[in-house]
């Protein structure tokens, strides 16, 4: 049967310039079934450790009194040179040195052993603690591993989740498409987008589906971060393109992923979201909102805020939801965004900036270009993004998404 990872021989570095000592404690440790090297020269020890693999040594007998580098200055100097290597130390010195002890704990020391050794100390105490450290150091090992393979895993899933997003660099358009890579770039519409995922990955969505004569805008805020979310949104983006490859109804479609979505999660999962039809020939913005931050549509005669008309997806059984429609001007913009982009604290009282100052900015921002003649979305989305960032200092506690368009 193979042994588990706890039950292998550990490898012990024993360093004390006393024989006498340094035959003792290897002789205890050898008893119990450990591997060791002993060395009287703390230099040769430090140099046999920094020149192994870490996996060769899991555990340091260090004695703290040795000339020529004492266990004081071994500790500091293998911490500042050799950060990567975390191979836990047990300090010894005599019972009168106490205070010696303190300070090697201070310095990162795992554990400790005052001599001279008793019997008992040899037989139990001293073979238990080296045991423990070699446990501790290959389940932090471990840890270490999962960690890093988490953390690629999150950086790939990251990788996936931003080819959801509407793309504006390549690809063109067919007549009836989401826009991913393979379907951009003649699109009559214009449209900007600034997506910060709170983790590695997120659960903020958006999407569009265009033809020639409307477009189908999709928002999202899922609830929670991380893998779980961003899986939520994938499959969330899928049903979209799916519906809206033929279809158009947006009211429809909303009742039907809700109800797939309360079948599939129960109250697991629940999303806010804002979804709209724009018609390029009568140039209404036809929209449902869903629990979703008002979305804005800034115009030479005002503000309109989209306030909500329906409740939380993925939450209720029974769902209900109204579309509304407002008339577009000309050079008029449609802000969405999700409350990761107002919730924040502005000062050390947590004061959250608050959806009435994005609202407040973003048309303080409008008014200023449209009475300029200067209506330019870039200009406009780079202004309020670097004013929200200026505020919020990059503190943001949550999932940012922030999308801007011209309906023209």
């Amino acid at each position: 049967m193979e042994k588990s990872e706890n039950d292998k021989k550990g490898f012990v570095f024993i360093i004390d310039d006393d024989r006498a000592s340094l035959d003792i404690v290897e002789q205890s440790l050898v008893k119990y079934g450990l591997n060791v090297k002993g060395f009287n020269n703390p230099i040769q020890g430090y140099e046999a450790i920094t020149r192994s693999s870490q996996s060769d040594c899991e555990c340091i007998v260090l004695d703290l009194l040795m000339p020529e580098l004492d266990g004081f200055s071994f500790i500091m100097k293998l911490k500042k040179e050799h950060p990567e290597i975390e191979i836990p130390i047990i300090i010894s010195s005599g019972n009168e040195s106490i205070e010696y002890i303190k300070k090697g704990l201070e310095l990162g020391a795992y554990d400790y052993f005052t001599k001279p050794l008793t019997k008992d100390d040899l037989e139990v105490t001293l073979p238990q603690k080296v045991k423990n450290a070699i446990i501790h150091h290959r389940t932090n090992k471990l840890l270490i591993e999962k960690n890093k393979k988490i953390t690629e895993d999150l950086k790939l899933a990251k990788r996936f989740m931003l080819q959801l997003l509407p793309d504006l660099a390549q690809g063109k358009q067919d007549e009836s498409k989401s826009f991913d890579k393979e379907h951009l770039q003649k699109s009559k519409s214009q449209f900007l987008y600034e997506y910060r995922p709170f983790n590695e990955i997120g659960g903020d969505l958006v999407d569009i589906v265009e033809n020639n004569n409307s477009l189908v805008l999709f928002v999202v805020d899922i609830s929670g971060h991380g893998i779980s979310a961003a899986m939520i949104a994938t499959f969330i983006k899928a049903e979209f393109q799916r519906y809206f490859f033929e279809k158009s109804d947006i009211k429809a479609f909303i009742h039907e992923l809700n109800s797939t979505l309360y079948k599939l999660f129960f109250e697991s999962f629940f999303c806010t979201v804002f979804l709209a039809r724009y018609d390029k020939i009568s140039k209404t913005l036809y929209y449902i909102n869903c629990a979703h931050p008002p979305a804005t549509v800034l115009s030479n005669s005002g503000m309109y805020i989209l306030k909500p008309t329906g409740t939380l997806l993925g939450m209720f059984e029974d769902f209900t939801c109204k579309i509304k429609n407002i008339k577009v001007e000309n050079q008029s913009i449609l802000s969405v965004f999700t409350d990761g982009t107002y919730e924040f604290s502005v000062d050390s009282n947590n004061q959250i900036f608050g959806l009435y100052r994005l609202q407040s900015l973003a048309k303080v921002i409008y008014n200023y270009y449209f009475k300029n003649n200067q209506i330019d979305l870039k200009k406009f989305h780079n202004l309020v993004l670097m004013s929200l960032d200026k505020y919020s200092n990059y503190n943001y506690e949550d999932d940012f998404l922030l999308f801007n368009m011209i309906l023209d």
